[in-house]
């Protein structure tokens, strides 16, 4: 027992001199304790592992974190630093985040980034009545790309589709009847009754259209038979053609009118309209010759066409054909002679000839009064100085009490060739 308590002092001291710390450890005077190694003072330091002159490597980033498209190595940079002595040298580069974590992807809403919508769309707003929107729907679908949605498939762009109401027929909504009376005869002879003849038919209005009516019927009267007005039966029009006025120069025109009047039972109506004049007569002159001597003169022939029941007959008289008749040149003339139809109304006081030395320009004005009425018509002469070879254009008005003055008659021009 005495010698293993020995043993175990021994084995005591050993341990405490085998725990001294290095630290405590000797070093000759111009050495240092490095690393449990005892080099010259100021020579060969390391950096805690890595010796003197060695170097240290690391991954350095321009930003902390990148978009979720994107990827960190894009914006790194490798670094290196070396131990000079014991003292680390500044890291090369400059980046200066040791991490770099790539940013998570933005939803669109309620739908992550990879995520997809869908829809129907259609490519009508509305189809008609009777018609489905099925027919013209279509799927789309949508993606979610970091909170950007792509464009939806397809081409439809109506998001709702209506189907239209249906049409009405007039006043009449889609599915109403529509109902009437109809007849088998359209008369029936005086003592009879027309609801011995009668038929209720209806039509049903679908979508704007009405359905043929019911029944077989097509008369929608009935009447007792009644009295015709001679010739013309009951409830049928007698015609005639009647006229504006009795009489007009010739460049104007018969205007008339188609008049009617309806028979009912034995009695006709007033007529329509309201011209008055059962007929009109179109006047106009005519000459012997187209040129005559100076001496000669020419010799009018006064020509009546009368219009009657739509039609006009022929030129009485007709024995002149010449429009216009022309004298040969001479020392002048001293005057100019007119006939024209007269006119009817009641306040007629007189006429006036209207002379111009240029179409539709007068300048002289001859009041030539009411001449007498001879074979129909009226004539009046004006007196003045014409030149020979000269034309002269003349046209008449007439005039009644009050300053009433018509508007111009049918122009006429005149040569003189005295």
């Amino acid at each position: 027992m005495k010698n293993l308590s020995r043993i175990i002092v021994f084995l005591f001291i050993l341990l405490l001199v085998s725990c001294v710390p290095e630290a405590n450890k000797k070093c000759k005077e111009n050495e240092v304790l490095q690393n449990g190694v005892c080099v010259v003072n100021g020579q060969n330091l390391s950096c805690g592992d890595t010796p003197n002159n060695g170097t240290e490597s690391r991954t350095a980033y321009s930003v902390s974190s990148v978009p979720s498209s994107q990827s960190c190595s894009t914006y790194q940079q490798s670094q290196t630093r070396t131990c000079t002595n014991g003292v680390w040298s500044a890291w090369s580069g400059t980046y200066q985040n040791l991490t770099c974590t790539v940013q998570a992807a933005s939803a669109c809403g309620n739908t992550a980034s990879g995520g997809t919508e869908s829809r129907i769309a259609y490519s009508l707003s509305s189809v008609p009545y009777g018609q489905s929107c099925s027919t013209y729907q279509q799927s789309q679908t949508r993606t979610c790309t970091n909170g950007v949605w792509s464009a939806w498939s397809g081409v439809y762009q109506n998001l709702t589709c209506t189907v239209q109401a249906a049409s009405a027929c007039g006043s009449t909504a889609n599915g109403g009847t529509e109902s009437r009376i109809a007849y088998s005869v359209s008369s029936v002879p005086s003592g009879q009754s027309c609801s011995a003849y009668q038929q209720s038919q209806t039509r049903t209005c679908t979508n704007g259209v009405w359905s043929a009516w019911s029944g077989t019927y097509q008369n929608l009267t009935c009447v007792q038979s009644a009295s015709a007005c001679g010739n013309t039966a009951s409830g049928a029009y007698e015609l005639r053609t009647m006229y504006q006025v009795a009489n007009v120069s010739e460049g104007s025109t018969c205007v008339s009118q188609i008049q009617q009047r309806l028979c009912t039972n034995g009695q006709f109506g007033s007529w329509s309209g309201t011209y008055t004049q059962t007929k009109c007569t179109v006047s106009r002159v005519r000459y012997e010759q187209a040129t005559v001597a100076v001496a000669g003169g020419c010799h009018p022939e006064t020509q009546l066409m009368t219009c009657e029941a739509g039609l006009c007959g022929a030129w009485v008289p007709n024995h002149y054909s010449y429009a216009s008749c022309v004298v040969a040149a001479g020392a002048g003339c001293t005057q100019v002679s007119f006939s024209w139809t007269p006119n009817t109304e009641s306040i007629l006081l007189g006429y006036k000839i209207h002379q111009g030395d240029a179409s539709m320009t007068f300048t002289k004005h001859h009041d030539v009064g009411l001449p007498a009425t001879v074979n129909n018509l009226v004539g009046a002469t004006v007196t003045g100085v014409f030149e020979s070879g000269k034309t002269y254009y003349f046209a008449a008005t007439a005039y009644g009490s009050g300053n009433v003055e018509s508007g111009y008659s049918a122009q006429v021009s005149w040569t003189c060739l005295e």
